[in-house]
């Protein structure tokens, strides 16, 4: 594809947008009997596809720039409005052509040109270019649903994140805590082993138990120090239970994101069904004309 450049909008890239629209356009052809040329121009009315249906044949290369028409494809990427010409093709017979605008998010970013041989019942030619019309909106409205979903899916990707994130802080805060018990159970050591001295002393009892009040005062400095520790405990806890809370506020969300999601995916399904009718209904017309 040449001549086209990249504009990122909802994940999407005007490339990807103009690929898009050109895996679909062969539908139209091929679910009618009309002679028909289907050709798609991107923003620089460079010529990306081309099909003939039915006997037509093209009037240029991929590659090529607009030719005779170019006028009326300028307009139609400048002012995104549809535009409707009656021109000759090589051999001199009059075709009548449509021209309509591929968006995407709002911009325009190629231009679609349909041209059939008019015949007898104009009224049928009429309703095959509100037909096209149809489908093109529902092709647009599928690429604004699949925008839609690509946002859901990033912000779900960063919820899942998050919650990753979160997962490793109370990692961080259950080894906390373990360090803490650690701290614990080593004063619980110094304690028995002050708890053997003291009874020593009391065996001895010399010297008025002067021995006791040396024991007591280690005792009791081993005693704040586990409640000290058993403060902190209460705090890491606390805090693993904080993120829990986010956790699951998180995993709410990203419900809701999914939610979400299935939404588009109904609103796809939807566009769909209204692009493939509008399609057959246009095969119908143009065969009838």
């Amino acid at each position: 594809m040449q001549g086209t450049a990249k504009l990122k909008c909802g994940g999407l890239h005007m490339q990807e947008k103009l690929v898009q629209v050109t895996e679909t356009l062969g539908m139209v052809g091929y679910m009618t009997n009309q002679e028909m040329l289907v050709e798609l121009y991107d923003a620089n009315c460079t010529l990306v596809f081309c099909e003939g249906f039915q006997g037509a044949s093209a009037r240029l290369s991929l590659g090529d720039t607009a030719g005779s028409d170019i006028d009326w494809i300028q307009s139609t990427l400048e002012t995104g409005g549809v535009n409707r010409s009656t021109t000759s093709d090589d051999s001199g017979r009059p075709m009548e052509r449509t021209y309509v605008p591929v968006t995407d998010c709002g911009e325009v970013v190629g231009c679609i040109v349909t041209g059939y041989y008019p015949a007898s019942g104009g009224g049928a030619n009429e309703v095959a270019i509100e037909k096209a019309e149809t489908f093109m909106d529902s092709i647009d409205r599928i690429n604004n649903a699949i925008d839609m979903m690509t946002i859901h899916f990033e912000n779900l990707f960063d919820k899942l994140q998050e919650m990753q994130d979160k997962t490793g802080n109370i990692g961080k805060g259950v080894a906390e805590t373990s360090v803490v018990v650690s701290k614990i159970k080593a004063n619980a050591s110094k304690s028995k082993i002050l708890a053997l001295n003291a009874s020593i002393e009391a065996a001895r009892s010399g010297e008025a138990g002067r021995g006791f009040t040396v024991v007591a005062k280690e005792m009791g400095e081993m005693a704040t120090a586990s409640g000290t520790s058993a403060v902190e405990i209460n705090t890491a806890l606390k805090s693993i239970f904080g993120d829990l809370d986010e956790i699951t506020a998180s995993i709410s969300t990203a419900n809701e994101l999914a939610e979400k999601q299935t939404g588009s995916i109904k609103d796809i399904e939807e566009y769909l069904g209204v692009a493939l009718q509008a399609a057959m209904e246009l095969g119908e017309a143009l065969q009838n004309s």
